[in-house]
C-alpha cells in the first residue's frame, strides 16, 4: 500500500529540503581578540548584527548534548589549524582556554533569520599539529562551585580562594608584588632561570622576599619576550642561588610554550599553598576583619578515614 503525504508535510519537506543551516562562531579569546568564522563554504554576512563571518578549513561541532536540573551541556568544536586564523603559537599560549563562544544558527541564503542563539564557554583545547578540538560548556559551569563558605558547594580542608580577592581572602598582597624584573641568565630556556636580586624589585624595603620558597605557587606574568602575556606558576624560589648567592633561582610549574630569553621581563606575586599553617603564620589571615572571609577550607572537619582510626 502506498501512502501519499497530504499538503501541509509536502510543503515543510520543500522548505527542509531547501534551507540551508550553516553555524556561525563569534570566539573571543582570554587577551580579547575576536574570531568569526562559520561552516559554510563561503563568508556569510549578518545584516542584524553587522558581522561577517569567515569559511574555515574543515570547522565544525559535535551533537549538542543537554541534560536536566544542573548537569551541564556539553559540545565539541573541531577545525584544522591554519595561519590565518587559529594557530599553533596561539594554541600553544592557551590564549583559547575559558574563552567566550557564541554560536548561531542561520540560513546562509536568509541571513538575517537566526534559528538558534546560545552563549558557551571553552574548557579545553587539544591539537595534534594538523587539527585541534575544543570542549565547550554552558553556564552550568557557573552554578558548579568549588569553594565552600556562603555559596555552599563543596567543602575541603585546604583553602579555596584566590589569594589576595578582597570579597573571599581578604589579603592585601601588594606589599609581595615585584614590578618589573627581568632574566638575566637562562637556566633552563623553558623552566628555570635567575633573576639578580637588584632585579627583584624591593629586597631593601622587604625581608620576606630572603626567605627560600616565599615565592613558590606564586605567578609570573610575562612582559617582554615570546611569552608576552602568558602567565606561570612558580614551582621553586631560592632566595639565594647557592651557584650565584646575588641570585633568586627560580623553577616554573609548567615550561612555558617558547623559549625564554635574557632582557625578558615580567612581573611577579605571591603564592599560597591553602593550607591554615601558611594563612596563620605567613599572612595573619586567618580571621580578617570583615566582610572579607579568611581561610576558606575546613582545616579542622573530620574526614571519611577519621570515621575508621582508632583511639589515640
Amino acid at each position: 500500500m502506498t501512502m501519499r503525504l497530504g499538503p501541509g508535510p509536502q510543503a515543510m519537506l520543500r522548505y527542509a529540503r531547501t534551507k540551508q543551516l550553516c553555524e556561525c562562531f563569534t570566539i573571543v579569546r582570554v587577551d580579547g581578540v575576536q574570531l568569526r568564522f562559520c561552516t559554510h563554504d563561503a563568508p556569510v554576512y549578518l545584516p542584524t548584527i553587522d558581522e561577517t563571518f569567515s569559511p574555515t578549513p574543515r570547522v565544525g561541532a559535535t551533537s549538542e548534548r543537554r541534560q536536566s536540573a544542573l548537569r551541564g551541556d556539553s559540545l565539541q568544536l573541531f577545525g584544522a589549524i591554519s595561519s590565518g586564523q587559529i594557530t599553533t603559537d596561539d594554541l600553544r599560549k592557551g590564549l583559547y582556554r575559558n574563552a567566550s563562544l557564541l554560536l548561531r544558527v542561520v540560513d546562509w541564503q536568509f541571513p538575517w533569520n537566526i534559528y538558534r542563539e546560545s552563549q558557551k564557554w571553552i574548557d579545553r583545547v587539544s591539537y595534534d599539529g594538523i587539527v585541534w578540538t575544543a570542549d565547550v560548556t554552558g553556564h552550568v559551569r557557573f552554578l558548579q562551585q568549588t569553594t565552600s563558605g556562603p555559596q555552599g558547594a563543596t567543602f575541603s580542608k585546604t583553602c579555596q580562594y584566590k589569594l589576595g580577592d578582597p570579597n573571599t581572602c581578604g589579603k592585601d598582597i601588594s606589599a609581595w608584588h615585584i614590578t618589573p624584573s627581568t632574566v638575566d641568565a637562562v637556566i633552563d630556556p623553558f623552566n628555570q632561570f635567575r633573576t639578580l636580586a637588584a632585579h627583584w624589585g624591593h629586597a631593601a624595603i622587604n625581608s620576606f622576599d630572603n626567605t627560600d620558597g616565599e615565592y613558590a605557587m606564586g605567578n609570573i606574568v610575562w612582559a617582554t619576550g615570546s611569552n608576552a602575556g602568558l602567565k606561570s606558576v612558580i614551582y621553586q624560589w631560592i632566595a639565594s642561588d647557592p651557584n650565584a648567592t646575588t641570585s633568586r633561582l627560580i623553577t616554573l610549574l609548567h615550561p612555558v610554550p617558547f623559549a625564554m630569553q635574557v632582557g625578558d621581563s615580567f612581573s611577579a606575586d605571591v603564592g599560597c599553598d591553602g593550607l591554615i599553617g601558611t594563612c596563620k603564620n605567613k599572612f595573619n589571615n586567618v580571621n580578617p576583619a570583615p566582610p572579607a572571609l579568611g581561610f576558606g577550607g575546613s582545616a579542622y572537619d573530620p574526614i571519611a578515614s577519621d570515621a575508621v582510626e582508632g583511639p589515640q
